[in-house]
């Protein structure tokens, strides 16, 4: 067992790494505890009798984190944070969604853990991964927030070049069967999907397109364009926007 939580951020290994039972068929999740370290954030005021969501954050290179700006929107939303080591671009998108969920469903072995607000977040690749996570586990993760990169469950249009597409999940996993009908009958109703881009990021266009994607077959979704963002993760402003959308304003949790 992992030593007790704290308040603010912890380094923990986790003492088991269960497996959902539901999961995608292309997704092993053959972990080794002793071989998986995570950071997990506690929001300040953490209640045991009081229940909390969690958003886990997926980063472009192979370290664990969590931007630490946005902590105190985890605290006022009630938000655990889950980010877990070698998670990067060079690894497959099974592991960078499913360490998350084995994490998250560990943890909900100690913690007061709402299993209706979990949310998948990250970075460029981390962004496309999360959105990769709710059309796969929509049954899991309830909203996506994707900075500077998303994804969608099929191919879609490419708007800068008439007649060619921009490859999907199954294409770009190589698998077939990597989103299945129930999956996206499930994202439609049960996932909020939200993009994060700004005019200086080279996805900005690519967001464009996959919202457009997404209204066109009835997800549930929200484009933010912040002004001045480049390929980087933003501002508390537009991510306070995200999870409102997601959960809904604070003072309801």
């Amino acid at each position: 067992m992992h030593p007790p939580l704290k308040v603010g951020v912890n380094t923990v290994q986790l003492e088991t790494l269960p497996v959902p039972s539901i999961k995608p068929s292309w997704f092993d999740y053959k972990f080794d505890p002793t071989q998986e370290k995570f950071q997990v954030y506690i929001p300040k005021g953490f209640d045991p009798k009081k229940t909390y969501g969690v958003i886990g954050w997926t980063n472009p290179r192979d370290r664990f984190g969590m931007p630490d700006q946005f902590f105190p929107l985890f605290d006022e939303f009630n938000l655990i944070g889950v980010s877990a080591d070698k998670c990067g671009n060079n690894q497959d998108s099974k592991r960078r969604v499913g360490l998350i969920v084995s994490a998250i469903l560990q943890l909900e072995k100690t913690l007061p853990i709402d299993k209706k607000r979990i949310l998948l977040s990250g970075l460029s690749g981390g962004g496309r991964v999360s959105a990769l996570g709710g059309f796969v586990h929509p049954e899991f993760f309830s909203g996506v927030v994707s900075w500077c990169g998303g994804h969608f469950y099929k191919d879609y249009p490419d708007s800068t070049r008439p007649g060619y597409v921009v490859y999907g999940i199954p294409t770009c996993e190589k698998t077939s069967n990597a989103v299945t009908p129930q999956n996206v009958s499930d994202a439609k109703r049960q996932v909020r999907f939200v993009q994060i881009t700004g005019e200086k990021d080279f996805n900005l266009v690519n967001s464009r397109d996959i919202e457009k994607a997404l209204k066109q077959e009835g997800f549930q979704s929200l484009l933010i364009e912040e002004p001045g963002l480049g390929h980087r993760v933003g501002s508390v402003e537009s991510m306070r926007k995200a999870l409102v959308f997601v959960l809904g304003e604070p003072s309801k949790h």
